[in-house]
């Protein structure tokens, strides 16, 4: 359900029409209703504009966002209101080119003066707990105001504000730069008498707040509201806030939201275990590291947990984004091996387009065997019961003295060998590298010593010669 439906009908779209739909129903009506096109229609300019504000607003997900809930008055108390481009401009934009290119009218000769000032980009980190929970943040920028004093026009003088001479009130100069013989290489620079303004204003008239600039630095506070569930790189507009600059429309500050990353720790074999009695403070229960998952929604958090609670099920509390404390219960008759995954559903991030609905939380087990300190505390008769208690082993059968000690004959040479017995220890990473290093090192060194003694010896042509 939309509150309003103007924009829609003037494209003549659904108000369920996606970007794509949109797109192509304003290239139809954009050139059907353009000026250059219309020169007899007067009522043409009207149309061609109204299409373009229809097509700026619904093109942009956060604008139709707040059209569609709260009409074109929430633009205009969202900021919006009067902040909408030049027509003229989004039609460049969109079509390529400059002016009414596409129908000859002006097209194909100097770029168009702008209209705005170029909208400006800030970054706002974000914790995972603040999209997760929603955000108010204020932060600090610093703009080019327009002068209150002279109002913006440099001077209280009238008359004062004269068109540079230097480049005829264009701002810019075409300058010559000769290459070689006969060849000359024309560029475009910026008027140096003016600051490319094209205006030009005696030190003695200036105003004395701003000297002649116009403009003055302003610093000032925006509050950024982020709504729960919005996405990392999700922008969020404050229109007309980038710099103001003498007859153009101040372009917008637009925020990016970006993800900080959190100390991960070593969370594998953390502990979430319930504590004894009540409560009494809640931020004594662990908070897991959470991560986000490329689905946007769904969270995943690991668990170490011991082969007991892996044969015989667990429960764990761990203390979520919003600060509930959650109490996961495996599955019931459920043998859990190590690297299982379980689901909780609707316990992820919320949905941005529901904040009411969640996604799911994903549940990573790792297994933490018993260690050979605590297999050598048992005792014979408790190691014997887990003998009887646990599945027979897989390699089972005789003693290996059965076998070692034994000779055999080869089937593959008929050599005749003995069964002997070897120990398998843990894998050590670091010390397979030193071995692999040391026999790179035992074999260079062989390959060296291999050389030395060749060259004691005579060569092959020098035996012939002496023959």
């Amino acid at each position: 359900m939309v509150k309003e439906r103007k924009y829609y009908d003037l494209l003549e779209v659904d108000p369920t029409a996606g970007t794509a739909e949109i797109k192509k129903a304003y290239r139809k009506l954009a050139i059907r209703w353009h000026p250059d096109k219309n020169p007899n229609n007067p009522e043409a300019a009207e149309k061609f504009k109204e299409i373009s504000q229809a097509y700026e607003v619904l093109s942009d997900d956060d604008k139709r966002k707040l059209y569609d809930q709260h009409g074109e008055e929430g633009l205009k108390e969202g900021g919006g209101g009067g902040g909408f481009h030049d027509a003229n401009d989004i039609f460049s934009q969109f079509f390529g080119g400059g002016g009414f290119g596409p129908f000859g009218g002006r097209g194909g000769g100097a770029a168009r003066k702008p209209t705005r000032t170029p909208d400006v980009q800030h970054q706002v980190g974000l914790t995972l707990q603040d999209f997760y929970r929603g955000r108010t943040k204020k932060f600090k920028v610093t703009r080019q105001t327009l002068c209150q004093s002279c109002r913006g026009k440099g001077s209280l003088k009238d008359g004062a504000v004269q068109k540079c001479t230097g480049c005829k009130g264009q701002g810019v100069r075409i300058v010559m730069h000769r290459i070689g013989p006969g060849m000359v290489q024309q560029s475009q620079q910026a008027c140096p008498e003016c600051n490319a303004t094209g205006e030009v204003i005696k030190r003695e008239d200036a105003c004395v707040d701003c000297k002649g600039k116009k403009t003055k630095p302003t610093v000032e506070m925006l509050e950024l509201v982020v709504p729960r569930g919005k996405q990392p790189g999700a922008k969020i507009p404050f229109y007309n806030k980038a710099d103001e600059a003498a007859d153009l429309e101040a372009g917008d500050i637009v925020v990016i939201l970006a993800p900080i990353e959190e100390d991960a720790g070593d969370d594998k074999n953390t502990s979430f275990s319930i504590p004894a009695g009540p409560i009494k403070d809640p931020l004594s229960i662990k908070r897991p590291h959470f991560q986000r998952l490329k689905t946007g929604v769904d969270l995943v958090m690991e668990v170490g947990i011991s082969l007991q609670e892996a044969l015989l099920g667990f429960r764990l509390a761990f203390r979520h984004l919003d600060d509930r404390i959650v109490v996961v219960e495996s599955p019931s008759s459920t043998v859990l091996e190590n690297e299982a995954i379980l689901t909780v559903e609707n316990e992820g991030m919320p949905l941005e387009h529901n904040p009411a609905r969640h996604g799911d939380l994903i549940i990573k087990i790792n297994v933490r065997m018993p260690t050979v300190r605590e297999i050598r505390a048992l005792k014979p008769d408790q190691l014997d019961a887990l003998k009887a208690i646990l599945p027979p082993p897989v390699h089972g059968g005789g003693a290996p003295e059965n076998l070692v000690g034994q000779h055999f004959k080869s089937a593959i040479d008929d050599e005749e060998y003995e069964v002997s017995m070897v120990s398998a220890t843990p894998y050590d990473p670091e010390a397979h590298k030193d071995k692999q290093r040391q026999r790179h090192q035992d074999a260079r060194h062989a390959r060296e010593g291999d050389d030395d003694d060749d060259d004691d010896q005579p060569r092959g042509g020098q035996q012939c010669r002496q023959m």
